[in-house]
């Protein structure tokens, strides 16, 4: 199900916990997921979400996870996700 919230009125930390709600869904976890503290002083556009840096197991996690949704969504089977360069088995 999609959640679309007003970015002009959206609570940034509200943000941030949904969206470490569902990646925890995925077993992933962003421990640098945090508030953009510096965009929340900005009065001409909505605070940003930091989303930090992760290891290429946690990217591959996250894609599989987005995978696995769309796949659910459009009732397509998602593929095995594997590292760039991994021979064919």
């Amino acid at each position: 199900m999609a959640v679309r919230r007003d970015p002009e009125f959206a609570d940034p930390d509200e943000a941030v916990r949904f969206l470490k709600k569902a990646l925890a869904a995925v077993d992933v976890t962003l421990p640098s997921l945090k508030v953009d503290l510096p965009s929340t002083y900005w009065s001409f556009a909505p605070p940003l979400i930091d989303l930090g840096r992760c290891t290429i197991d946690t990217a591959y996690r996250i894609a599989d996870g987005l995978h696995r949704s769309v796949g659910a969504a459009e009732g397509l089977t998602p593929q095995p996700s594997r590292a760039p360069g991994a021979a064919d088995q």
